[in-house]
This record gives C-alpha cells, structure tokens and sequence, in this order.
C-alpha cells in the first residue's frame, strides 16, 4: 500500500476562490447559471434549493475564476468557515462567491476522500492555523494549498472503503 504526505497544492490542479458579480459592476439574473454561496454548501453537498441566485451565462464566463465544476470540492472560507461540499457529478456549471473556495482534485486525488480529509482534526487545524483576521475572519488560499495531507492513491482508497458515498 503505497501512502505518502504532500502537500494539497501538488495532488489539485486548482485552488481559487469566488467573486460577487456586483463587485465588478455585473449583476444577478432570474435563471441562468446557479451561484452558490455558504448557505447552500450543506451537509458534505451543494444544495441548490436554499435560496437559490443565478448569473447569466456571460456573467458566469466573465467570473472564468470561479466557475465550479462536477468533483470540485467547496470550502467555506468566510463567515462559517469550514462547510465542506463535494459538487455532484450530475451538477450543471457553476459559479460563486468571494466566502467560498475551490478545490479541483487531480487525477491522483478522489474527491471524496479529499472531503473527508478536510473534515479531519488535522486539516482543521491546519486551516484554522492559516486563519487571518480583518474585519471577518477567513481562511486565506496559500493556508489551504500549503497543507499537508496524508495520501492513498486513488485507487488504494477506494479500496479501503474510503468512498462509501456511490451516489457520487
């Protein structure tokens, strides 16, 4: 069994954050493409029942940043800090705000087992200790990419039983 301690930023291809579309003079649309915030990361999914904001699709290519993708994993990084939400493989495009992070796994990372790491005592703590206080207190992107975590390959955690949830 293969296993080895990297870092987050070596096993993802990416990690960014959102924007506000108002924040640089684009607004909200009645339908579109949905925009996901803190509210609806809940329960380890992105709930898009919970009231519900959409972007147009040119506002969502215009937000290129933050555009969220079937496997990603969520972290909120403002606010509540800490829900974690893996995007369903079914999910359409999305996009998001500034409180919350994307994580894009790799090829040698599964998605759910990178959300189960993240809810671990070690990477909360590794999170909590990357913390910076304005006037909300956030979890900055270079803590997240910087923390270390203890790794299977894929296919060795599926293996183990480490993705019991099949609906993803």
């Amino acid at each position: 069994m293969s296993f080895a301690r990297l870092k987050l930023k070596e096993v993802v291809n990416l990690v960014t954050k959102g924007t506000t579309p108002t924040s640089i003079d684009l607004a909200f649309a009645t339908s579109g493409v949905p925009f996901i915030r803190v509210q609806n990361l809940r329960n380890g999914r992105v709930n898009l029942n919970v009231d519900p904001l959409y972007v147009s699709p040119e506002t969502h290519r215009a937000l290129g940043r933050s555009m969220i993708l079937p496997g990603d994993v969520l972290i909120s990084i403002a606010g509540t800090i800490g829900r974690i939400a893996v995007v369903d493989r079914c999910a359409p495009e999305m996009n998001c705000n500034q409180a919350v992070a994307i994580i894009r796994p790799g090829a040698r990372l599964d998605s759910l087992f990178l959300k189960y790491w993240l809810q671990s005592v070690s990477a909360q703590k590794q999170m909590l200790d990357g913390q910076v206080t304005g006037t909300i207190t956030n979890l900055s992107l270079t803590a997240k990419e910087r923390t270390a975590c203890g790794l299977f390959a894929s296919r060795t955690s599926k293996s183990l039983g480490l993705r019991p949830d099949t609906s993803w």
